[in-house]
């Protein structure tokens, strides 16, 4: 059982929206991980970009 999301709201200047389809799995631990670092979702989902193109750049 999932439980309940806090409210997620930041000033950040990020207009633009994504929209994704994931499993209800990956996007738990998305937002475990964001908590955990105290990053806003944003912030995290840009994180995950900037490594994963240096892990590919590598290649």
């Amino acid at each position: 059982m999932t439980t309940p999301r806090q409210q997620r709201r930041r000033r950040t200047g990020r207009t633009a929206q994504l929209n994704l389809k994931l499993k209800p799995d990956t996007i738990e631990t998305f937002i475990r991980v964001a908590d955990a670092n105290g990053w806003g979702l944003g912030e995290a989902f840009e994180r995950a970009v900037e490594l994963l193109e240096q892990s590919t750049a590598k290649k």
